[in-house]
């Protein structure tokens, strides 16, 4: 099934761009929609996510992901991460946020597509931390129908530990590294205090209590980043969950930046084919 993709902006945090693009077969109605989340460090246009759109294009359903608006992305250039001020402004607040403003978007008259999409079958995906924002905003807004997330960790507190705290503040910020591209970018001690001062709205395992909706959670066996034992106890805490381990795969699934090759790679096409099943179900 041959597909199309749109690509546009809608207004997110500090009125900067949220970019997002649409993508779904040339033909149809009714149509099952699906919400990508970009994890940290992370953009829409990662890799191999493009790929991923088209498969999902082509299965049938309306594919949407978005960066971030404080992401270090521009809408003028969405290849990488350029804008390392803009990270540094970036807050936990800010993304959970504009989860629910995008969905917002896809039920609203604006959404270019609105004729063509069925609202209220609506599965949110998230990769890594984007997996986490994913879940946290399922378990609290009764239009998501179904949530998946892959190689997400279990606790995102710990982002405020990022770095002793009193050092953190003195010294105004703290820096994580680019792990492909080897650039430090800066987060301010706000960073911190938006985590600090919102415990119970970033704490997964209370949001886990309230997750009443199918859950599908895919982990690489071999993630370097958040080892499997994070998705084992998402999975344990959640009765009804379902837990696929892609063996011999990582954090990203084979995928790298940029990705130039024509088909997904093996473990990540495993995983896409997991989705397209258990949103069929």
């Amino acid at each position: 099934m041959s597909s199309a993709k749109t690509e546009l902006t809608i207004t997110g945090a500090g009125g900067r761009e949220i970019s997002l693009d649409i993508s779904l077969p040339d033909k149809g109605s009714d149509l099952s929609v699906i919400l990508y989340c970009h994890g940290f460090k992370g953009f829409k246009d990662w890799g191999t996510f493009n790929k991923v759109a088209e498969y999902f294009a082509s299965a049938g359903f309306c594919f949407v992901k978005f960066n971030f608006s404080h992401n270090g992305v521009s809408s003028d250039d969405l290849s990488d991460i350029t804008l390392p001020d803009v990270f540094a402004e970036n807050t936990f607040s800010m993304q959970l946020d504009e989860v629910k403003l995008v969905i917002d978007y896809l039920h609203s008259d604006e959404f270019p597509e609105k004729e063509r999409i069925n609202t209220s079958d609506l599965t949110l995906i998230g990769h890594s931390l984007g997996g986490a924002f994913a879940l946290l905003s399922a378990a609290d807004d009764s239009r998501v129908n179904r949530l998946i997330t892959w190689g997400t960790p279990y606790n995102i507190l710990k982002y405020a530990d990022l770095e002793n705290a009193d050092i953190w503040r003195d010294r105004g910020y703290t820096e994580v590294q680019n792990g492909r591209t080897k650039q430090n970018y800066k987060l301010p001690y706000s960073f911190r205090t938006d985590i600090v001062n919102n415990l119970t709205r970033f704490s997964i395992q209370h949001q886990l209590e309230k997750l009443d909706k199918p859950y599908l959670v895919i982990h690489g066996s071999d993630d370097e980043v958040v080892p499997l034992h994070h998705a084992e106890r998402l999975a344990r805490e959640v009765e009804h969950a379902i837990l696929v381990t892609i063996p011999d795969t990582g954090h990203t699934f084979g995928g790298s930046h940029p990705w130039t090759e024509d088909e997904l790679p093996e473990p990540l096409g495993e995983v896409v084919e997991e989705c397209a099943e258990f949103i069929w179900m």
